[in-house]
């Protein structure tokens, strides 16, 4: 871990409580808890309130209400890192309690043998993990508003290290410009090295032809993959969970699943476009319009490479029912399928539609041909006036099965001229 992390410079004054972990150490010490078998609760929730407050540091002012699920997600994460974090502190010092001769240390001997190994995973390692974790989430906000105004910003720039010493890896990639849609960002990208500073700022600049030369380097042990794709500030690669003590995974569930903590079960359908749609376990829609939605996001999912989440109907009084989430975006989603042979009126009682759900996100899957200027003067009429308030982006699937897209805010502004 040392070597690990040894280019992330500290900087948060950080204290991890002193009385759950002496409470902690002597448990272990009197065997009043397996340090392989089990997982100590007051360590876990010190050190997983540490994390999810770095998330909440990252996330100020970025995310709202409507991205309530992603935020438990990241939660869930975080309550996993730090399971597996926990046991291997555990194990690191319980392999210190016998002497060479197989008996029990003094218990004075024995802290004084591991003072280095909590330390490290209570002051210097979780500092460097803390500082990470801030970075990672604020990385996620930023990106899932980059996702979200894509139509007006379509490129993303990277900036350059606020370090006083950056290292070179990212040197190459600073000032470049891509597509938000690249797929160099899906293997690259600021945070994926422990203790990076680097920044990315949305842009409508031209894009570079190519990726300047040179080799940076992979993401870093426990880095891997886009935080906010795969809701998780620190990967499964990380040392902690890759090459943790035998007994690890099961301790972990069983003290997750102990304090009801285990997540929603979802089965996730992958494409090769990089698309994911998720269906809830004991999903259920209406009939009818389950099998519309199931379509209609399959081919968002496996066509263009959107990321979604079908949502089951809840009957409970009041309660709104979008038909997915968007996972790149966070926005709720609601899918029309207009049957009526006039365009005006179809995209106009679409928005009416999914204005009452209250949605930021307006999906419009067409089967019929309609004249583009038909199409054009539903919408305005749909959003004039200050209409379908929520609406933040429209779809609209041509019957040809290609996309348009439209930025709400955008047409609001035409219509004001």
């Amino acid at each position: 871990m040392q070597q690990l992390y040894c280019a992330a410079a500290p900087e948060t004054d950080f204290n991890f409580d002193s009385n759950t972990l002496t409470a902690a150490l002597k448990r272990i010490y009197r065997r009043e808890i397996d340090p392989y078998g089990e997982i100590d609760e007051g360590l876990f929730r010190e050190m997983c309130g540490i994390f999810n407050q770095a998330a909440d540091v990252g996330f100020a002012g970025k995310l709202t209400d409507r991205e309530a699920e992603f935020i438990d997600a990241i939660r869930y994460n975080n309550a996993l890192f730090s399971a597996f974090k926990v046991h291997r502190l555990q194990g690191d010092v319980g392999a210190q309690l016998l002497d060479e001769d197989g008996r029990l240390k003094p218990y004075r001997q024995w802290r004084n043998d591991i003072q280095g190994i909590v330390s490290h995973h209570t002051e210097r390692w979780l500092e460097t993990e803390y500082n990470t974790a801030v970075k990672r989430a604020d990385l996620a906000a930023e990106w899932m508003q980059f996702e979200r105004e894509a139509d007006v910003l379509p490129n993303l720039r990277w900036v350059k290290s606020l370090s006083i010493e950056p290292r070179e890896s990212h040197r190459i990639y600073w000032g470049m410009v891509l597509p938000i849609s690249h797929p160099f960002w899906a293997n690259h990208r600021p945070g994926d090295e422990w203790g990076c500073k680097c920044g990315l700022e949305a842009t409508d600049d031209p894009a570079a032809e190519t990726i300047p030369s040179g080799k940076g380097m992979d993401p870093a042990p426990g880095l891997n993959g886009n935080p906010a794709y795969t809701r998780k500030l620190f990967s499964d690669d990380h040392p902690y969970i890759a090459n943790a003590y035998g007994g690890a995974a099961q301790a972990v569930r069983s003290l997750l699943d102990r304090l009801g903590l285990a997540p929603e079960e979802v089965v996730e359908r992958k494409f090769k476009s990089g698309g994911i749609l998720q269906t809830p376990a004991g999903f259920w829609q209406n009939s009818v319009e389950q099998a519309k939605n199931v379509r209609a996001y399959t081919e968002l999912a496996k066509m263009h490479g959107e990321r979604y989440k079908l949502l089951a109907v809840d009957n409970t009084i009041g309660k709104k029912n979008p038909d997915a989430l968007n996972l790149k975006t966070g926005f709720y989603s609601d899918m029309k399928n207009p049957q009526t042979l006039n365009g005006k009126n179809a995209m106009q009682a679409a928005i009416k539609s999914a204005a009452k759900q209250r949605v930021e996100e307006l999906y419009v899957y067409l089967t019929h041909d309609y004249a583009s200027p038909d199409l054009y003067r539903g919408m305005i009429a749909g959003l004039h006036g200050g209409r379908a308030k929520s609406l933040r982006t429209i779809i609209v699937r041509l019957s040809s099965g290609s996309l348009k897209r439209y930025n709400v805010e955008r047409v609001r502004r035409w219509l004001k001229n």
